[in-house]
C-alpha cells in the first residue's frame, strides 16, 4: 500500500478495510479471550497447575506424617522396625516386618497412608 487513503473503504467512507479482514477479526477475538482469562484467575493454566501441586503436596504430607507416627510408635515401645527378611522376596501372606505391618494396618482405615503404602510395598 502506497497511500493511506487506499486503506479507507470506497470513497473514504465507512470502516477501514483492515477492520473488515478476517485476520483482524480473529486477532480481536483472541485478544478478548486473553483479556477475559487474565481477569478470571481460576481459568488460568498456571493457577490450576499450582492448585494441583498444592493438593498433591498436602496428600503426601499427610501420608508421611502417618508413617512417621508409626515409626515413633515402634520406637517408644522398643519394637524392631523389621524382621529377619524385610525385602520384596517375602511371600504376601508372611510377616514383612513391624513397620510395614503397622503401616498396612493404618492404611486399611486411612486413605492418606494407603497412597504411600503403594510406594513402600
Amino acid at each position: 500500500m502506497t497511500k493511506f487513503s487506499n486503506a479507507l473503504g470506497s470513497r473514504g467512507k465507512g470502516k477501514l478495510c483492515h477492520e473488515t479482514k478476517t485476520y483482524h477479526q480473529n486477532a480481536v477475538a483472541d485478544a478478548e479471550i486473553c483479556l477475559s482469562n487474565s481477569e478470571n484467575i481460576q481459568n488460568r493454566v498456571d493457577v490450576q497447575l499450582l492448585q494441583q501441586k498444592k493438593a498433591l503436596y498436602e496428600k503426601n504430607t499427610a501420608a508421611l506424617r502417618s508413617i512417621i507416627d508409626c515409626m515413633i510408635f515402634l520406637g517408644k515401645h522398643a519394637l524392631v522396625f523389621r524382621e529377619h527378611r524385610d525385602d520384596c522376596t517375602v511371600e504376601e501372606g508372611r510377616n514383612r516386618g513391624n513397620l510395614k505391618a503397622l503401616i498396612q494396618f493404618r492404611a486399611e482405615n486411612r486413605r492418606e497412608t494407603s497412597r504411600i503404602l503403594e510406594l513402600v510395598s
